[in-house]
């Protein structure tokens, strides 16, 4: 990753390197506005050095990959593995239907827009949506709204990678159900 000291570290290092990039700090930086000197903005411009002087770069998506541009020599799409445990969840009951979206709430993520597509199922058919992940500040107080509104619709904040196995496990048995009703 590039927002703590070991990709600055690396690309100091004299030796060649490889950078592995989850998310972009200077596009995290852009969307949170992040004030001078705060742990963004710092990370945002430690980011933009070891970029460059990074011998390649490993970027988990093509979106993350255009963010990078051509800071450094070479940089690879690899997609971002999923931990093995993720794939033996057990199936569990759970009424009502939980639909999970995991991931960094932003308006590059489209949560709000998920939201609002859902106002009419919700209106015919009993469901619960998760929210997990962190908000972003240019997504807060929309996003903050829209929940207040909808009690179908909860965030549940950063959670911990069992807590998100045991919510995967109570949604994943009526994926057919949705399937088969809606069509998706």
């Amino acid at each position: 990753g590039s927002e703590r000291f070991p990709a600055f570290s690396a690309a100091l290092s004299g030796v060649p390197n490889l950078l592995t990039l989850h998310g972009n700090m200077r596009q995290i930086a852009r969307l949170q506005k992040a004030l001078p000197f705060s742990y963004s903005w710092i990370a945002a411009r430690l980011e933009g050095i070891a970029l460059r002087r990074a011998s390649g770069v490993i970027c988990l998506s093509s979106h993350t990959q255009r963010l990078v541009g051509n800071l450094p020599p070479k940089t690879w799409v690899i997609p971002n593995a999923v931990e093995e445990a993720f794939f033996s969840v057990a199936r569990t009951a759970a009424r009502p239907i939980e639909i999970l979206c995991i991931g960094h709430i932003s308006r590059l993520k489209n949560q709000i827009p998920l939201i609002r597509a859902l106002d009419p199922v919700a209106a015919e058919f009993p469901f619960t949506l998760k929210l997990f992940g962190n908000v972003a500040a240019e997504s807060e107080e929309e996003f903050r709204a829209l929940l207040g509104a909808r009690t179908w619709c909860q965030w549940q904040g950063f959670v911990d990678a069992a807590t998100l196995r045991k919510h995967l496990a109570r949604s994943e048995e009526h994926t057919s159900e949705l399937q088969s009703r809606f069509g998706i």
